[in-house]
C-alpha cells in the first residue's frame, strides 16, 4: 500500500496541503515543504512551497510525526542539492 503524507491547512496555499518534510531554514526556526494540486477548470496542476510552520493548521487524527525532519545543515544541503538540479 502506498504511503500517503498527512495533510494541514495552509494559510499561503488557501486550503489542504500535504506535509512532506518539516525543514530548519535557521536555527530554531521550522519551515515546512509542502505540496498540494489546483484545478483551473481543465487540468490539475501541482505545486510545492516551503512555508513557515505557523503557516500550517494542523487537522485532528493526522499523524505528523512521521513526516521526515531536517536540521539546519541537511536543509541546506539538499536546497543546493534540488537548485542544481534545476
Amino acid at each position: 500500500m502506498a504511503l500517503i503524507p498527512p495533510v494541514a491547512l495552509s494559510a499561503s496555499a488557501g486550503g489542504v496541503v500535504y506535509v512532506l518534510e518539516w525543514q530548519e531554514p535557521e536555527p530554531g526556526h521550522t519551515a515546512a515543504l509542502i505540496a498540494w494540486v489546483e484545478w483551473d477548470g481543465k487540468a490539475w496542476t501541482d505545486r510545492r512551497d516551503t512555508v513557515p510552520e505557523d503557516d500550517l493548521t494542523q487537522i485532528d487524527g493526522q499523524n505528523y510525526l512521521g513526516v521526515p525532519r531536517l536540521d539546519y545543515r541537511d536543509t541546506h544541503r539538499l536546497r543546493r542539492e534540488r537548485d542544481e538540479k534545476g
